[in-house]
């Protein structure tokens, strides 16, 4: 049989993998607020229902905003910084021209 060896405690990897945890529950904690938001309406969506819809812990859900209208804000701060897919401008339209070619004049 084999002997397994064990990696190094490696203190700087531990809080990397923290902290990237951290922002994904975060992440799943702003959308189910955006969703239950856009759903139910602000009034009607609890802490708790926000909890439940992301999977996690009532206290991870004021980890992520202090308050119900602080996850409001970071919902709001979002949609605002996402980038919007362009728009192509219109090109300005010239007067209809007649069978002869001339524009009709205004009368």
């Amino acid at each position: 049989m084999a002997k397994e060896t064990k990696r190094p405690y490696d203190a700087r990897r531990r809080r990397e993998r923290a902290e990237e945890e951290r922002g994904a529950t975060r992440r799943r904690v702003v959308e189910a607020a955006r969703h239950l938001f856009l759903t139910r309406g602000y009034v009607a969506t609890t802490v708790a229902d926000i909890a439940s819809e992301a999977g996690v812990a009532l206290q991870s859900v004021y980890k992520a905003g202090q308050s119900k209208a602080d996850l409001l804000h970071l919902v709001a701060d979002i949609a605002v910084a996402k980038p919007r897919p362009s728009i192509p401008r219109r090109q300005p339209t010239s007067p209809p021209r007649t069978s002869d070619g001339t524009r009709p004049s205004a009368a």
